[in-house]
């Protein structure tokens, strides 16, 4: 029934710190069509929307916890966190499935929205 995302939107404080965070520690890129902001990876997006400018609910910024999976290895991806001096919130911790492990690591965006970041083996 569902294909896929087509994008998530999060209710941020400051549209340009959430922009600077998503490029320069999850090296998305950001695209702005009608006055909107995305940022793009693959062919997914995550939209902004400013705090009080929400026009069909009333979200608060903080509010949203998703997971992404990243291609690079854990080691890397731990070791760009502390380059761009991002707080890890928990991890890594590592699971083992039936088919394969991943490592997971949290951190927050300015907004404090959750982000699992996954490394698969």
């Amino acid at each position: 029934m569902i294909h896929h995302i087509e994008r998530i939107v999060l209710t941020v404080t400051d549209v340009d710190r959430a922009i600077d965070f998503y490029e320069r520690v999850l090296l998305m890129t950001a695209t702005t069509q009608s006055q909107q902001t995305f940022m793009m990876f693959g062919e997914q997006s995550i939209q902004f929307e400013r705090l009080g400018d929400e026009m069909r609910h009333h979200a608060l910024e903080g509010s949203a916890n998703f997971a992404l999976v990243s291609e690079w290895s854990m080691e890397q991806l731990l070791q760009h966190l502390r380059s761009q001096q991002v707080a890890i919130l928990e991890g890594p911790v590592t699971t083992q499935t039936a088919h394969d492990s991943e490592q997971f690591v949290y951190v927050n965006d300015p907004d404090n929205n959750l982000i699992k970041l996954i490394t698969r083996a």
